[in-house]
C-alpha cells in the first residue's frame, strides 16, 4: 500500500534573504566604470551612475529607477544604454519581488532600448533582457519566455572578445543562459553553462551557487554539496553561499552542519534575520525549542516582509507549543493570520493549538477553515473528526468521516487508515503493523507516532482506561517524531514538554 501525506508534518523550506541575493547577483557589477565614461562625461553623470549601482546592491530599486530616469531626462546622449540598463534591472527586480509580470515587462522594454542603443558594442546589455524573460517564465509559468532567452543569448555568446566584451562579460551571459535553461527544465544544460561561466570567471558567485542548485535538482546531492563547498571556499564572506549550503545540509538531515552554516551567516551579518529563522528551524528539528524560540524572536525584531513575518510567527508558535505554551502560541498564530489571512497552514496550526487546549469547537472551525482554503489538506480530515468527537459531537464526526471517504475527492493513503480507525474498520494493532512496515526509518517513526496518538485518542473517546491511553501517548513520544502535530499533542496529553 502506498503511504503518503503524514498528518500535519511541520515542514518548511529554509529561506534566502532577498536583499542578500540582490547583493550577490550583481547584474551590472563593474559594467559602468571606464568602459562607459568618456572625456566629456560630466561628473554628475558619473556620480548618478555610481549612486544607482550602490542603490541596486542595497536592494533600493526605487532609487535606481529614480536616478536612471534622471539620467535619461537630463543626459539622453551620454551612453543612454547605461541608464536603460540600470532601470531595466531595477524594474525586473521589483517585479520579481512583487510577482508582477507587468513590472518585469516594463524592465524588458527598457532592456530592449539598451540593446538598440548599444547591443553590438556592449553585449552585456543583453543581461537584463534575458533575466527579465527568465523571470517572466517563472512568474507566468511559461517556459517559452525562457526558451526565447536561450535563443537570443546563444548567438551573442559567439561575439568576439573586445575591450567592451571581456571574458567576465561572457561569463555573466553564460550565467544568464544557465538561468534560462533551468527555467525551461533543462538542468543538464544549465549545469554546463554555469560550469563554463566558472571557467571564464572562477569567482563568479552566481554560477557557483546556481551550479550547486541545479546539481541538486538533478538528484546529485553529493556533487551539489561539493559545489557549495567550492562556493564557500571562493567566497568565504558570502551570506548566500553559507545560507544555501545550510539549506541543502538541512534537507539531508545534517542539522549540525546546517546550523554551522547559519552560524556563519550570522557571523557575517548579525542582523541577518533569515539566518535566525533558518537556524531556528534546525533547532526545532533538533528538539531544542527554547533556543529556537529565541532565534525566531530575534528575527521578528528585524525588518521582515509580511509573508516572512507570518512564517516566523508560525515557527515561533511551533516552538512555544513544544514548550507547552499554548496561549502564547495561539497569540503568535493570531498575529500570523492577521498578516496572511488566506494561508491555510496558519489555520491548521492554530487548530492544533486549540485542540491541545481542549478547545475542540474552535479547533474544528480552524481545521474547516484550513480545508476550505486548501482542499488538498486531506490529512486534516481525521483531525477535524477527532475535534468534533472530543467536543461531544460524535454522530456529526462519524457522518463527516463517511462523507469525506465517499466524496469525489477522498483522502488517500495513511489518512484513510486513521479515518477507518474511528469508524471501527481497522484496529490500533493493524495501524501499528502498517507503520512498522514502512521502509524508511523516518517514515516508520512518523507513522508509528500517529498510530499511537490516535489510538490513545480513541481510548479517551470510548471512555477506556485512562492509564492505557496515557501509555499510548508515551509510546507516541518515544518515536521522537518531533515535527508532528501528533507528537506535540501527546506531550500535552501527558504534560511532557521539551526543555
Amino acid at each position: 500500500m502506498k503511504l503518503g501525506f503524514f498528518a500535519s508534518v511541520v515542514c518548511f523550506g529554509c529561506l534566502t534573504g532577498s536583499a542578500a541575493l540582490a547583493q550577490e547577483r550583481n547584474l551590472f557589477e563593474n559594467l559602468f566604470g571606464e568602459r562607459t565614461q568618456t572625456a566629456s562625461t560630466p561628473p554628475e553623470v558619473t556620480d548618478a551612475r555610481s549612486k544607482a549601482d550602490s542603490a541596486y546592491q542595497k536592494g533600493d530599486y526605487a532609487k535606481v529607477i529614480e536616478l536612471a530616469t534622471w539620467l535619461m531626462s537630463n543626459y539622453p546622449e551620454d551612453n543612454p544604454h547605461v541608464a536603460y540598463h540600470l532601470r531595466a534591472s531595477a524594474k525586473i527586480e521589483q517585479g520579481r519581488q512583487a510577482g508582477s509580470a507587468k513590472l518585469v515587462r516594463e524592465g524588458i522594454t527598457d532592456s530592449r532600448q539598451a540593446i538598440l542603443s548599444a547591443g553590438r558594442e556592449y553585449p552585456w546589455v543583453y543581461i537584463p533582457y534575458a533575466y527579465g524573460l527568465s523571470s517572466l517564465a517563472e512568474i507566468e509559468r511559461r517556459k517559452d519566455h525562457a526558451e526565447l532567452a536561450v535563443k537570443i543569448l546563444t548567438p551573442v555568446l559567439q561575439y568576439p572578445e573586445t575591450k567592451n566584451f571581456t571574458g567576465e562579460d561572457r561569463a555573466n551571459l553564460y550565467y544568464q543562459r544557465g538561468l534560462a535553461y533551468a527555467a525551461t527544465g533543462d538542468f543538464k544544460q544549465a549545469e554546463r553553462d554555469h560550469s563554463e561561466a566558472i571557467r571564464l570567471s572562477p569567482q563568479h558567485l552566481g554560477s557557483l551557487l546556481k551550479r550547486a542548485e541545479v546539481l541538486n535538482y538533478l538528484g546529485q546531492t553529493a556533487e551539489s554539496l561539493k559545489a557549495y563547498d567550492l562556493a564557500v571556499e571562493r567566497s568565504p564572506n558570502s551570506l548566500v553561499a553559507f545560507n544555501d549550503r545550510g539549506k541543502l545540509r538541512r534537507s539531508t538531515g545534517d542539522l549540525d552542519g546546517a546550523m554551522s552554516d547559519f552560524d556563519n551567516c550570522l557571523r557575517i551579518d548579525p542582523k541577518f534575520a533569515v539566518g535566525y529563522i533558518n537556524r531556528g528551524m534546525c533547532l526545532l528539528e533538533s528538539n531544542n525549542p527554547h533556543a529556537a524560540e529565541g532565534d525566531f524572536t530575534q528575527a521578528l525584531a528585524g525588518k521582515l516582509d509580511p509573508a516572512t513575518s507570518a512564517l516566523t510567527y508560525r515557527q515561533r508558535a511551533t516552538a512555544r507549543l513544544a514548550l507547552g505554551q499554548a496561549p502564547e502560541a495561539i497569540a503568535d498564530l493570531n498575529a500570523a493570520i492577521k498578516l496572511s489571512p488566506k494561508e491555510a497552514a496558519l489555520f491548521e496550526e492554530r487548530g492544533y493549538a486549540q485542540f491541545y487546549r481542549h478547545e475542540f469547537a474552535s479547533a474544528a472551525r480552524d481545521f474547516q477553515s484550513a480545508s476550505e482554503l486548501n482542499p488538498q489538506l486531506g490529512h486534516l480530515i481525521p483531525w477535524r473528526a477527532l475535534a468534533l468527537a472530543r467536543g461531544g459531537m460524535t454522530a456529526e464526526a462519524r457522518a463527516f468521516l463517511e462523507a469525506a471517504l465517499n466524496s469525489k475527492t477522498p483522502p488517500m493513503g495513511w489518512p484513510v487508515k486513521l479515518c477507518e480507525l474511528f469508524l471501527d474498520r481497522t484496529t490500533p494493532v493493524e495501524l501499528a503493523e502498517i507503520a512498522n512496515s514502512a521502509t524508511a526509518e523516518r517514515d516508520k517513526r512518523q507513522l508509528l507516532c500517529e498510530a499511537k496518538y490516535f489510538a490513545g485518542q480513541k481510548q479517551l473517546l470510548e471512555g477506556g482506561d485512562a492509564n492505557e491511553a496515557a501509555e499510548l501517548f508515551r509510546a507516541a513520544l518515544a518515536t521522537q517524531a518531533f515535527s508532528l502535530a501528533a507528537y506535540r499533542g501527546a506531550g500535552f496529553e501527558t504534560q511532557t514538554f521539551s526543555k
